[in-house]
């Protein structure tokens, strides 16, 4: 914090504080930073360290993060996460609400979808990109002195879930939260959410002159609780009509079409709202675009105009049809028949170079609102990854980045979730390939997919067989266990009780998160051998950097083991360190409660009384403490 000056606090949420602050700079430019208390030092560079990558995104309607840093406050003992952005003299949307609630003049419908197709722009930039805005309303949405908007705050809600910070509720806005994310279930921060936030501000702003934030909060809380609540038939019906009731004031001042988009993006269940590419598609979308200035509206219309179908050369062979795809590239229609011909002809045989790999990666980029295309480029890339080596340029960050996207960009597409999901299992072979897709979200992206349709038993034989090979990759694995990976698939697995291929690919992937734990195990009882210092760091979560990570400490042990109490491998690792860890009984004595490692130790061994390999070390562990405990 020692390069800005604090002047005041502008308000505060359930993330952090938002403070005007000046550069101690010559020019004291003032600048909105916003802090986000952690629990510890360790999850906030751990979290500064994910944020990095959102100081590279720039936008015409985005309020990009100038700096993200970590700040140790002494006086309060606290560790925050700072983000510093664009101050905005002139408020937000919600400025602007809470204004039109006082004079009661309703906003023009022509402002109301100008600022809607802007900050769909900015949604669908960052969606483009496989990320989440995670809290989409009129307070982080702010105004520029020419009356355009720049959406502020983006992905901190999304970065943060994931590490330990301390924030709190706020009832009005968790009032108007997206369903799935107001109910904490795995994998919620999704696109799908970010619509719904899209929905909110455009009733926000439709009803400014009726209902405040918080009673419109009540409103959605309602509509919420109506479709929960009532029988499946009536339930889409009688939550409708809370809606209708809402908006029958502005009835004579809004088209029916912007009272259409609100009841579509605001469906409850996330499958019955549209998604970013089929919002695009519609006439009401494409005339906020206009409105809006959108860079996104002048392609589409350049598209239009400079392009034609033209006919396909199927039977010339590979090089023919290479030379169209590079020339039609701008074509959706003629683009995507290339690739389904690409896929035919590649099907049994032949390859494709890395610049050929990197034609066609532009193109899914250029058309990515296509669902067809999308399928169509998964279908083929997994044609291809059928016989091509690990370590070739289909295993490439680019390979990974536009399959990735694809999936975001069509979140319920069952067909494209299936092949990109089989892609992505083929992409674990190259171990490279394998930290790329981690790194990237494709543990996220598999989860998500399951998350959205828990009907749908081959997505998840395929994902649950994806996520097997990825998690091979020990850090993949842990990635998967944090987002609740072990939850998800265990819920799945009960619901397809009756599917053989489900259970195998189910029961592969509960075995692998087994292994992480009893190689982890064996790793530290090897660690712990070494002498009494390596014993203390294992044990005492206060002593270690490391502790703040969760790699340390009594209650890891226990919790890991009460997941894999079933698992006889897991319980000789288990039992082989706690042994190790006993050798030092004074150590242990000293550092934690003696009688916690006692109750530990015989958990594991009545588990296991009969298996010696396990029941035989923890013998040895309990006499060892017995001498201490009663030795005062």
């Amino acid at each position: 914090m020692e390069n800005y000056l604090v002047v005041k606090q502008l308000g505060s949420g359930p993330l952090g504080t938002v403070l005007l602050v000046e550069a101690a700079t010559a020019d004291r430019l003032r600048y909105a930073l916003k802090r986000v208390e952690c629990h510890d030092e360790s999850s906030a560079n751990k979290a500064f360290k994910e944020s990095l990558r959102l100081t590279s995104i720039r936008h015409p309607f985005a309020a990009p993060y100038r700096e993200i840093f970590v700040d140790w406050n002494a006086d309060h003992s606290s560790v925050y996460v700072c983000f510093v952005m664009d101050h905005f003299p002139n408020g937000s949307l919600e400025s602007i609400t809470s204004r039109k609630l006082k004079d009661k003049k309703p906003l023009d419908e022509e402002i109301v979808r100008k600022w809607f197709g802007q900050t769909l722009e900015f949604l669908a930039y960052i969606h483009g990109r496989g990320l989440c805005h995670g809290d989409i309303r009129a307070s982080n949405i702010f105004l520029r002195d020419d009356l355009s908007i720049s959406v502020g705050d983006f992905c901190v809600a999304t970065l943060m879930a994931d590490h330990q910070t301390n924030t709190r509720t706020d009832k009005a806005i968790m009032d108007a939260t997206a369903p799935e994310v107001q109910a904490g279930r795995p994998a919620t921060y999704t696109q799908a959410a970010d619509m719904w936030g899209l929905g909110c501000v455009l009733l926000n702003l439709m009803l400014c002159t009726e209902q405040s934030w918080q009673s419109l909060g009540q409103t959605l809380l309602r509509y919420k609780s109506s479709e929960s609540d009532s029988a499946e038939d009536a339930s889409a019906a009688a939550a409708s009509r809370i809606l209708q009731e809402a908006l029958a004031p502005v009835e004579s001042v809004y088209s029916p079409e912007l009272r259409a988009a609100v009841l579509g993006l605001l469906a409850v269940r996330p499958t019955d709202r549209p998604t970013m590419a089929a919002l695009l598609e519609t006439p009401l979308a494409r005339d906020c675009l206009n409105l809006a200035g959108s860079a996104m509206a002048d392609r589409r219309r350049k598209q239009q105009v400079t392009t034609k179908d033209r006919p396909i050369p199927r039977d010339s062979g590979l090089e023919p049809l290479l030379e169209y795809v590079d020339r039609e590239l701008n074509n959706e229609n003629c683009f995507r028949e290339a690739l389904e011909e690409l896929c035919t002809q590649l099907r049994s045989a032949g390859s494709l170079t890395a610049e050929q790999l990197c034609t066609l990666h532009q193109g899914l980029r250029s058309h990515l609102a296509s669902e067809e295309v999308c399928t169509a480029y998964c279908c083929l890339l997994g044609n291809l990854a059928i016989r091509a080596s690990p370590g070739g340029p289909l295993y490439s960050r680019e390979s990974v980045d536009c399959v990735l996207l694809a999936m975001s960009q069509h979140p319920y597409c069952s067909g494209l979730l299936r092949s990109a999901a089989a892609l992505l299992m083929a992409f674990a072979a190259d171990r490279r390939c394998s930290q790329l897709v981690g790194e990237s979200g494709g543990i996220d992206a598999l989860l998500s997919a399951v998350a959205a349709a828990p009907d749908d038993v081959d997505l998840f034989a395929l994902a649950a067989n994806a996520l097997w090979s990825l998690c091979a990759y020990a850090p993949n694995a842990r990635r998967c266990l944090e987002r609740d990976g072990l939850l998800l698939v265990t819920r799945a697995m009960k619901a397809f009780g009756d599917s053989p291929e489900a259970q195998e690919h189910g029961a592969a992937l509960l075995l692998a998160f087994s292994m992480c734990v009893r190689n982890a195990a064996l790793a530290l009882a090897s660690y712990v051998e070494a002498d009494e210092e390596c014993g203390l760091t294992v044990l005492d979560c206060e002593s270690v950097e490391a502790a703040g990570e969760g790699l340390a400490g009594l209650p890891v042990l226990a919790a890991a083991f009460h997941v894999h109490r079933d698992n006889v491998e897991v319980a000789e690792a288990m039992a082989s360190l706690l042994r190790e860890l006993c050798m030092y009984p004074e150590l242990v004595k000293s550092v934690i409660d003696i009688n916690q490692m006692i109750e530990l130790v015989n958990t594991v061994r009545k588990r296991f009384l009969k298996t010696p390999a396990v029941a035989k070390p923890l013998d040895e562990a309990l006499r060892s403490l017995e001498t201490v405990r009663f030795v005062e």
